[in-house]
C-alpha cells in the first residue's frame, strides 16, 4: 500500500516537472540564428594622419597701390598694368593630423613671377614712379601664404548599411579657428627708377568645413573661413573658400581635384605712405592624398 501511494505521487510529479521546465525555458534567453548587427563605424574614419602634396594653377587678381616718400598721391595700378596676372604652376601642400572629433591642419601655397615685362599704355604715378605712356616696366611678385587650424566636429550622419554591409554616404560638418599668414614681395623698374616693398600680415581666422562621403572611397569636401585683424597701420581681411573631390582607388591613397578662390585686403602704412593690395589668387589645383 505504501509503495502503491508512492508510485502516485511519482506520477502526479511528472506534469510538474513538465510544467517546471518549460518555465525554465520560457524565461532563458531565446536561441537567434540571425548574424549579429556589424558595428556601425564612421565612413569617414580610419586615419590618423593625411598628407595632400598638390600643385597649384593659380594667378593673382586686383590692384596694387605702392607708398610715396615725395608725397602726394599714388594710383593703385592693376596686376593685368603690371603683367603680373600670369596663371603659374605652384606649390601646395595640406596636412592633416586627427584625433576623435578633434582635427589639426595647416595648408599653404608659394606663388613666384619674375622679372615680367610691360610696356605702359598710358601715364601713372605708381608710387615714387611716374610712368609715361610707352615707357618699359619690369615687374616681379612673390607671395606665400600659411595657415593653420584647429577644428571639431559638431555634426556626423550616415546612411545605414545595405545587404552588403556597405554604408552607402555620409556627412560631417567642423567648425574651424586659428591663424593665417601673408607675405607679398613686390618689385617694380621703370625708366624713373625702381620701388620694391615686402610686407607680413597674420590674422585670426574662423570658418568651417564640410565632409561628403558620396559612396566607399569617393567623396568631396568644402572649407571656407574668414580672417580680419586691424593692428594700427597694418590691416587685414582675407575670405576663402576651397571645393576639392577626391577618389581613393586603394585603401589609403587617392587622387583629388578642386578649386581654392581667396579674396583678400592687405594693407600697411596710412594716406601717401601705404602699401595696398586689394585682390586675391584664385585657380584649379590636384595632387595626391594620403592617409596613415
Amino acid at each position: 500500500m505504501q509503495r502503491f501511494q508512492m508510485f502516485r505521487l511519482g506520477v502526479a510529479a511528472v506534469p510538474l516537472m513538465f510544467a517546471a521546465g518549460g518555465a525554465s525555458a520560457q524565461s532563458g534567453a531565446p536561441v537567434s540564428h540571425e548574424p549579429a548587427p556589424m558595428p556601425e563605424d564612421s565612413i569617414m574614419e580610419g586615419w590618423t594622419l593625411q598628407i595632400e602634396p598638390l600643385a597649384h594653377y593659380i594667378a593673382p587678381a586686383g590692384d596694387f597701390k605702392l607708398p610715396r616718400s615725395s608725397g602726394g598721391s599714388s594710383d593703385e595700378v592693376s596686376v593685368d598694368d603690371l603683367n603680373v596676372d600670369d596663371t603659374r604652376i605652384s606649390p601646395y601642400v595640406d596636412l592633416h593630423l586627427r584625433r576623435d572629433k578633434w582635427r589639426i591642419s595647416v595648408s599653404g601655397f608659394w606663388f613666384s613671377l619674375d622679372d615680367r615685362g610691360e610696356t605702359a599704355e598710358e601715364s601713372f604715378q605708381f608710387g615714387d614712379l611716374s610712368i609715361a605712356p610707352g615707357d618699359e616696366i619690369e615687374s616681379s611678385l612673390d607671395f606665400w601664404t600659411l595657415e593653420a587650424v584647429g577644428s571639431y566636429r559638431v555634426f556626423e550622419d550616415q546612411t545605414e548599411r545595405n545587404s552588403k554591409g556597405k554604408i552607402g554616404a555620409g556627412i560631417g560638418i567642423d567648425l574651424l579657428a586659428g591663424v593665417r599668414m601673408f607675405d607679398v614681395d613686390l618689385d617694380v623698374s621703370a625708366a624713373s627708377g625702381s620701388q620694391g616693398a615686402e610686407h607680413f600680415w597674420a590674422q585670426p581666422v574662423a570658418g568651417a568645413r564640410m565632409e561628403v562621403a558620396i559612396w566607399e572611397r569617393f567623396g568631396f569636401d568644402v572649407t571656407s573661413a574668414f580672417g580680419y585683424l586691424p593692428a594700427g597701420e597694418s590691416t587685414s581681411f582675407s575670405w576663402d573658400i576651397v571645393a576639392a573631390f577626391h577618389w581613393r582607388p586603394i585603401e589609403n591613397v587617392g587622387v583629388q581635384i578642386g578649386y581654392q578662390q581667396l579674396r583678400m585686403t592687405l594693407e600697411d602704412g596710412e594716406d601717401d605712405d601705404e602699401f595696398r593690395w586689394e585682390g586675391g589668387m584664385a585657380g584649379l589645383f590636384g595632387g595626391l592624398l594620403i592617409r596613415f
